[in-house]
């Protein structure tokens, strides 16, 4: 279990903001807290933004083996399709891995997909891909478990709006051999 990123949509220090911890982590130049992404496992991955990539080849973390993403919500810091499409195609990534996120996020990835098929970009390409096999959308219901892989799974509904119509972020309850972890962000307003 490795956290990829731990920050807010802006980072934190916030190139926005002047309060005192901000300062105070520029001043003292520590690097800011990436996006949020967090590695339950080698082929379990929760949301994957703009810095996931990028945080993995910071803590040498291979995401070879990944068969899964699970996605909290649609914001851009938590779901970037360029990441989800990159990986996929890879020639070192050999077998199709599935995209599990809420059902309003589901339509809403299904939509954009839609209004964007003229187009050329990550978009196209994760319409591409689903198309090939590569990639599965697969919608959950908050409170209803499901397993993946060895995981027993209960998606968690907040009340973090996101932006499809109707759509909360989820937060995911995992549990396997004795063990549970619950991955809550975004949980408020």
């Amino acid at each position: 279990m490795i956290f990829l990123g731990t920050g807010a949509a802006e980072m934190v220090p916030s190139p926005f903001c002047d309060c005192a911890v901000c300062n105070r982590l520029r001043e003292e130049k520590i690097p800011p807290r990436r996006r949020s992404s967090f590695l339950l496992d080698e082929e379990n991955l929760i949301d994957m933004g703009p810095d996931c990539l990028f945080s993995c080849m910071s803590y040498g973390v291979l995401l070879t083996s990944l068969r899964r993403v699970f996605i909290t919500h649609s914001h851009a810091d938590h779901m970037d399709f360029t990441n989800l499409t990159v990986i996929s195609m890879l020639p070192a990534f050999d077998h199709p891995f599935e995209i599990v996120l809420s059902e309003a996020a589901f339509r809403w990835t299904n939509a954009v997909m839609e209004a964007t098929r003229h187009l050329r970009g990550p978009y196209q390409a994760l319409s591409d891909l689903l198309r090939e096999g590569r990639i599965t959308l697969r919608p959950v219901t908050p409170y209803v478990p499901f397993a993946a892989g060895e995981w027993q799974v209960l998606p968690v509904e907040t009340n973090h709006a996101g932006n499809g119509e109707d759509e909360y972020a989820v937060n995911y309850l995992f549990s396997a051999r004795g063990r549970r972890l619950l991955y809550a962000c975004d949980t408020g307003l």
